[in-house]
């Protein structure tokens, strides 16, 4: 008899593992099972001719004729080097890395300066490498995006309160008089802060064109410099909706904002160059098998003047 309830026990046991795999498979958000398009790919495969390896990097900050160049986690501290990620060299600046600079901060560099776009202490900060003078231009309240559009104007997406709602908004600072102008129709206004709303803003010098690129839809918005709408596009997928809500939290003396349901992350990363718009998307393609696209890297490539889909690799 025992010998028959531990032959029985066994099965029921599988089975029930079984079950309760399957019903977490039922309720897990697949972004990548059928996400109703197809990538055209220009070749089947890129390959990477070099890497670099250094935990002090976190993102790009430009290039010109010779050399590569990367911001790190301190903001007093830039990375450059050449075009096979060789010859690598430290460049430190004379920025102060105090705690709200520090927080959350990008650079990009542009002909002979340094820029230091510092969101949560609402200001820019850039350096002149070649005078070694240090300009400091306050920003209207805090901003989350920041692109570059010539040495004397940047474009922010940066935190309004209007008719009682907080949200953001696109503005223009102007870095030789501090003055700024806000958009007034280009911004949708929710009252989350920003939040089912963020993405990525850049400024293309080739086309004079800014994009921004939502994270958890399909929208692209593309601008110019002085806020006239060019076009409303989306990416090649077909995410136009995705929730997300966010929660206060008090931490110390501060109060801090974060996201308190899970969100899909549809764009994760983009670039601008030479009029092309250049997107790491999250989600597979239908005529991707599962394997290639979780062992690769996508690329979407889109033409910035009209927003068309040119393909992939």
């Amino acid at each position: 008899m025992k010998r028959k309830q531990t032959y029985l026990f066994i099965p029921a046991t599988i089975i029930l593992a079984i079950f309760l795999n399957w019903l977490l498979y039922l309720s897990y958000d697949k972004p990548n099972d059928n996400n109703g398009f197809t990538r055209v790919f220009i070749q089947p495969l890129t390959t990477v001719h070099s890497t670099m390896n250094d935990d002090k990097i976190v993102g790009i900050a430009g290039a010109d004729s010779n050399r590569l160049f990367f911001y790190t986690k301190n903001p007093s501290l830039l990375v450059s080097t050449s075009y096979h990620l060789t010859n690598k060299q430290y460049q430190h600046l004379p920025f102060i890395p105090h705690s709200k600079v520090s927080s959350r901060f990008d650079m990009q560099v542009s002909n002979a300066n340094v820029y230091l776009f510092a969101g949560n202490a609402s200001s820019i900060n850039y350096v002149n490498n070649r005078s070694k003078q240090v300009y400091h231009v306050p920003a209207p309240s805090i901003y989350t995006r920041a692109a570059l559009a010539d040495s004397s104007m940047v474009l922010l997406r940066l935190l309004i309160d209007t008719l009682g709602k907080q949200d953001q908004v696109f503005a223009r600072l102007n870095l030789n008089n501090g003055q700024y102008s806000y958009d007034n129709q280009l911004s949708e206004i929710k009252g989350d802060i920003g939040f089912s709303t963020d993405g990525l803003l850049h400024y293309d010098s080739f086309s004079k064109l800014a994009i921004y690129i939502a994270f958890y839809n399909n929208h692209i918005l593309c601008f110019d410099s002085n806020f006239k709408l060019q076009y409303k596009s989306r990416t090649i997928d077909t995410i136009t909706t995705n929730r997300t809500d966010y929660a206060a939290v008090n931490s110390g003396t501060q109060r801090k904002f974060t996201n308190s349901s899970p969100k899909r992350i549809i764009n994760s990363e983009s670039f601008v160059s030479n009029g092309k718009l250049f997107v790491k998307s999250a989600l597979k393609a239908n005529n991707e098998t599962p394997q290639d696209f979780s062992s690769n890297t996508v690329i979407d490539i889109y033409e910035i003047k009209n927003g068309q889909y040119l393909g992939s690799f």
